[in-house]
């Protein structure tokens, strides 16, 4: 079985995982977000697959939902993150998708984590394995001051989604491929695309979730 191993050591404790070769892992999971804006306080509950690409850090993300009489589906693709890792105590080590400074960041060292947890050897491949988590996190507060100005508190895990994985990667699937493959899936159960606007200047979870609002007052 082959084994990619990690790339070189990144000051102390920080790693950049580079493997040889590019594959797919993906995760399948829940989140929830509390929505403020537009008139409206909402708790909503979503369902998602998150398909992370090993190589370039690129992040797609599903969230999908059956409310309000709907079952609807929002896909978005993450970019310009990259993967890190960090030594904790017992000798365990974490990994995370995080986002780099930007060019107006020159001397910050604080980077944004979009994902995170604890590393273990995954399968992704009929002989193929590497280092990631098995489960991974995120929590993200974020303010979106474009009118109407809102409030989005999100939480999410998910779970190694093997099956998936295996099978997107036994078919040479980039990110953009394994996500269609899982949206023509859940359109075959029913759900159609959410037609809302997302927000563009939130967290990952707070711009899709926006499309997921009921109309203005119909939620107390």
């Amino acid at each position: 079985m082959k084994i990619l191993f990690l790339g070189a050591m990144i000051g102390s404790a920080i790693l950049s995982i580079r493997p040889a070769t590019a594959e797919v892992i993906i995760f399948k999971g829940t989140a929830k977000v509390n929505y403020i804006g537009q008139s409206q306080n909402v708790n909503l509950t979503f369902n998602l697959f998150l398909v992370v690409d090993d190589a370039t850090a690129d992040v797609g993300e599903i969230l999908y939902s059956s409310s309000h009489g709907q079952k609807l589906y929002s896909t978005d693709t993450v970019t310009n993150l990259h993967i890190v890792q960090v030594s904790g105590s017992g000798g365990k080590i974490y990994s995370a998708v995080s986002r780099p400074p930007g060019d107006c960041d020159t001397n910050s060292t604080s980077e944004g984590v979009f994902l995170e947890g604890l590393v273990t050897t995954l399968k992704v491949n009929t002989n193929s394995s590497i280092y990631f988590p098995k489960t991974v996190t995120a929590v993200e507060r974020s303010y979106d001051s474009a009118p109407p100005a809102s409030l989005a508190n999100g939480t999410l895990t998910a779970n190694f989604d093997s099956k998936n994985t295996l099978l997107s990667n036994s078919a040479g699937d980039s990110v953009d491929l394994a996500v269609t493959r899982l949206v023509t899936t859940l359109q075959s159960q029913g759900y159609s695309e959410a037609s809302r606007t997302a927000r563009r200047n939130g967290g990952p979870l707070a711009t899709q979730a926006a499309r997921f609002l009921p109309a203005a007052g119909t939620v107390p």
